[in-house]
């Protein structure tokens, strides 16, 4: 039997995977997913991050000018793939970033779908959604980056909590700085 990577392979379209099923046989990925159960998509290897071995990237890592995306992305791509693990895409962090730009999670994973690159994304959320500015996407970026549940009364247990478990303080300490903790205790590899 061939290698994984030699029955995926990118065709000229963008995003299009074929899946080689025999020497004489070529289905496309979309094809494929409709008699595989449950139904799959297939993206480049490359671009997937699993999520069962390692963490998504920082949510500090920006992707355009937006911190979150980065992780946005490989969670999105992950599910896509069944590789994400213990993470979940469209949950209440990505729609920090979602709601701020106007955009549904579903929009987003059918970018993802479709094998758009992380700076193709970038660009269909400058594009998509509600329209911002550079400095009202700069100002979202910092305070977002500076957040904290310790001062929010609804969330500050379970922040307090969860920083308690992953050993920061949090009175000191970001959303950002708890989960990129979280992610360090999850994979101590």
């Amino acid at each position: 039997m061939q290698s994984d990577s030699a029955f995926r392979r990118r065709n000229g379209r963008r995003g299009e995977i074929i899946v080689s099923i025999t020497r004489d046989h070529v289905v496309t990925a979309g094809e494929a997913s409709t008699f595989l159960s449950p139904p799959v998509i297939f993206l480049p290897m490359s671009n997937i991050t699993d999520l069962t071995t390692q963490a998504p990237r920082s949510p500090r890592v920006h992707i355009g000018s937006y911190p979150l995306l980065a992780r946005a992305i490989d969670k999105g791509r992950a599910t896509l793939n069944s590789a994400s693990g213990e993470y979940h895409f469209n949950c209440p962090l990505d729609n920090f970033l979602f709601s701020f730009k106007g955009v549904k999670g579903d929009d987003v994973k059918e970018q993802l779908a479709s094998g758009a690159s992380d700076q193709e994304v970038a660009d269909w959320l400058d594009n998509h959604g509600t329209p911002k500015t550079k400095e009202e996407i700069q100002d979202w970026a910092q305070q977002t980056e500076g957040y904290s549940p310790y001062s929010d009364p609804e969330k500050k247990e379970w922040f307090v909590g969860e920083c308690e478990r992953v050993g920061i303080d949090p009175a000191t300490s970001t959303l950002f700085d708890m989960l990129e903790a979280d992610d360090k205790a999850s994979f101590k590899n």
